[in-house]
């Protein structure tokens, strides 16, 4: 399970109250939820729960640059941080690369402004 994915949708679900709930879900993704400590926060469905075809709704998406990327990376795995004490261990040193990665070029892109 990617811990960028868990993050951020623990974030949507605590910041928004967003609902979420996985349908027909494979099991190596509900241990992945597990092991991040996610799985608790999202709704599982059963085929006999379901009441009709389930719908999707299309989402129109900017592309988005380096910095909002690392920022999301980042927050997500916060997050995770703060979800479950055991997920610093795992997480920190990703933490602490985005963070440095981000402060890098969110300097560049100021030196860049200054001067151009």
């Amino acid at each position: 399970m990617d811990s960028g994915f868990s993050g951020t949708l623990s974030r949507m679900i605590g910041a928004g109250g967003v609902a979420f709930a996985l349908y027909g879900t494979p099991q190596r993704i509900l241990d992945g939820l597990d092991d991040h400590g996610v799985l608790e926060q999202v709704g599982l469905l059963e085929s006999d729960t379901v009441p009709g075809p389930p719908t999707s709704t299309s989402i129109d998406l900017e592309p988005a640059n380096r910095s909002e990327v690392l920022r999301c990376c980042l927050d997500a795995h916060r997050a995770l941080m703060a979800l479950k004490p055991e997920n610093v261990a795992k997480f920190e040193t990703v933490e602490g690369f985005l963070s440095r990665e981000l402060e890098k070029l969110e300097s560049t892109q100021s030196t860049d402004r200054v001067s151009g």
